[in-house]
């Protein structure tokens, strides 16, 4: 019928059986068998005549259900589209910017979101216009919950491609991002976070061999360094000393070949103070036959290994460990702190070896945690493994928060724990840390990240974070005054992006952040206490709180969340499209839909989020929907901590 209507142009006729097509295709299955039987090469040929709303409207679906290719067709096809007698985005019809930004998120998707977003945009179809058609419709009073959380990762992606000429467009997509930290939603806050810190480098960082770990600071002359006055407890007067006192070690060393005093002399540098060693900073040593300081460093520790005592052989095992680490064998010094712990559970620099060594950055973290349990840490690696578990607990929590799709509280109190420990361990640190210790500075930026993520809804002007910006001011000029060159990371750089775009982008946007807040409660942000017909004992396990009590641990949650250190665990945005920006109609949370009276209801597979009435239900809880026996398998160990708490 609608091809005898094309030949006979009764463009009344197909638009009446395009509207039956939406209603068919709603269902993902039904749209499937239809894109499979050429559907999509039938709306091309309607395209000059169609009624446009009916036509974005069924591309949208297609976008939504079909594979690649469709979507790579549709995106295709667009700029055509576009390049019609009407523009869409702009008429009456409010519906159409929906349409047309759900259409061009899952179509510009197609290509999994690659390292050169530009390359995914097509030639007729430029960056600022998909900008300005999500920015206008976003601007709306009435703007519906479907059009917002398409429109998330669109701009996103859109600020990722943004060429540097279009530098408005992309103040204006950064403006309406920044101001996500208004939002009640501690992973939205927690993206817009990861969207500023990913944002490209305004300029080269430092590759010196002298930089710190966090690539933030350089330490221009050493040599001179070292012999300049200092203020006593200062970063830089622990350093001239273990300078000079490495130095009376190597000249005696040199001069009496006594490997086991030099051993015990190097000892108390290492566990006190920052050793920066390099040949070449000691030029009445570089020439001499005295072998370098790390073939003098193992060479003692096997004299004092030979001692046989345990004390001598703790000593030992420092030097060893410090050796590996200094030569770059990362594997060997953590597999030998390991073999150091298990004999000895205390010793204090087998731990701090381990959580700086160590490439299972769960081990890591959890090596710091303890460590810093020890009582007879000296300062200086206090120091250390605070700053190790500020990093790692600050990089699981945010992971485990980008992960977390929109009803999965387990992740979420866990990512929160995480940030929470983060900022106590911070709040013991920074204070007494000396003002011009490396690290310090990018410990106080992830400080004001953890203010940012955790209460950024108190924004604007949260006090908390004006005395952590002073202080990581006055280190700069403590820094630079002193010899070392302070470079923009990209904590420190997306946090200056963050502040200054909310602050531009406030007064606009604050109004949407809290209908988006609302919208989004009422339709996906919901935890297990709170869906109709949960049972009392669902309730009860799920807690309505985020903390815990100081000191209690949940070694389950540790367990699950081990590997969240892993590569394919790292946050992307093409993850995020499975977790917090989860789209509604790839969403499994809202349950059931009927699109119109005596239409079948549509279930959305828990698995996979195929919508479509051909369904099987969970005997189990009753509140599970699966395509297949293959998806409910493939859904049971994550259900399964729902399910078995059902009655």
């Amino acid at each position: 019928m609608f091809d005898l209507a094309c030949v006979e142009s009764q463009w009344e006729l197909c638009d009446a059986i395009m509207r039956i097509w939406l209603d068919i295709c709603a269902d993902a299955v039904l749209c499937r068998v239809f894109l499979d039987r050429d559907l999509f090469s039938k709306v091309l040929q309607v395209m000059e005549n169609a009624d446009p709303s009916i036509l974005l409207q069924l591309l949208s679906i297609l976008a939504r259900h079909g594979d690649d290719k469709v979507r790579t067709d549709v995106l295709h096809h667009l700029p055509d589209l576009l390049r019609m007698q009407w523009d869409p985005w702009m008429c009456d019809e409010p519906d159409n910017d929906e349409f047309l930004v759900i259409t061009l998120c899952h179509c510009i998707g197609t290509s999994g979101f690659p390292a050169d977003p530009e390359q995914i945009f097509p030639a007729n179809l430029s960056v600022n216009f998909v900008a300005d058609v999500a920015l206008h419709a976003l601007e709306a009073s009435d703007v519906s919950y479907d059009l917002i959380i398409h429109a998330f990762p669109l701009l996103i992606i859109c600020v990722q491609a943004c060429p540097p000429e279009e530098y408005k467009t992309r103040s204006r997509i950064l403006d309406f991002l920044a101001v996500l930290l208004h939002s009640n939603d501690v992973v939205m806050r927690c993206v817009a976070a990861w969207v500023f810190c990913g944002l490209p480098p305004t300029e080269q960082r430092s590759r010196s061999d002298y930089a710190s770990r966090m690539g933030t600071v350089e330490l221009v002359n050493f040599p001179e360094l070292a012999l300049l006055p200092v203020p006593p407890k200062s970063e830089r007067a622990s350093i001239r000393t273990s300078t000079f006192t490495v130095r009376s070690l190597l000249r005696a060393v040199h001069m009496d070949g006594d490997l086991y005093k030099f051993g015990l002399g190097m000892v108390p540098v290492l566990l006190n103070r920052p050793l920066l060693y390099n040949d070449g900073d000691f030029p009445p040593f570089k020439d001499s036959t005295l072998i370098g300081l790390d073939s003098l460093l193992a060479e003692s520790a096997e004299i004092l290994r030979r001692r046989g005592d345990q004390a001598h052989r703790d000593t030992a095992d420092t030097l060893t460990l410090e050796h590996l680490a200094r030569s770059g064998q990362s594997d060997a010094a953590a597999s030998y702190a390991r073999e150091v712990l298990k004999r000895n559970p205390q010793h204090r620099y087998a731990h701090v070896t381990l959580c700086e060594q160590s490439e299972d950055r769960e081990e890591a973290l959890q090596t710091a945690r303890k460590g810093l349990r020890l009582g007879h840490l000296t300062p200086y690696l206090r120091r250390r493994l605070f700053v190790s578990a500020i990093e790692l607990s600050h990089a699981k929590g945010q992971t485990l928060l980008l992960q977390a799709g929109p009803s999965d509280w387990r992740r979420r109190r866990a990512a929160l724990e995480c940030l929470l420990s983060a900022w106590k361990i911070d709040r013991a640190f920074v204070p007494t840390a000396p003002i011009d210790m490396p690290q310090l500075q990018h410990a106080t930026e992830l400080s004001i990240m953890y203010h940012l993520i955790l209460e950024g809804n108190c924004l604007p002007g949260y006090p908390p974070i004006q005395p952590l910006l002073d202080r990581i001011d006055e280190s700069t000029r403590t820094l630079e005054s002193a010899g070392f060159k302070v470079s923009e990371g990209s904590i420190r750089e997306g946090r200056k992006a963050l502040l200054h775009h909310f602050s531009q982008g406030y007064d606009k946007w604050a109004a949407f952040v809290e209908r988006f807040d609302q919208i989004d409660e009422e339709n996906r942000a919901f935890g297990i206490h709170e869906r109709p017909g949960t049972t009392a004992k669902a309730r009860a396990w799920f807690p309505r709180h985020w903390g815990r009590a100081d000191g209690e641990e949940d070694e389950q949650d540790g367990d699950e969340y081990a590997q969240w250190w892993t590569p394919e665990n790292t946050p992307t945005l093409k993850s995020l499209l499975g977790g917090p920006l989860r789209c509604s109609c790839h969403s499994s949370e809202d349950g059931c839909v009927q699109l119109a009276p005596g239409l079948a209801m549509l279930y959305a597979c828990s698995w996979c989020s195929t919508r479509t009435v051909i369904v099987r239900r969970c005997s189990g809880c009753e509140d599970a929907w699966y395509c297949d026996s293959h998806c409910q398998r493939a859904h049971w160990p994550k259900h399964r901590l729902v399910c078995r708490y059902r009655e």
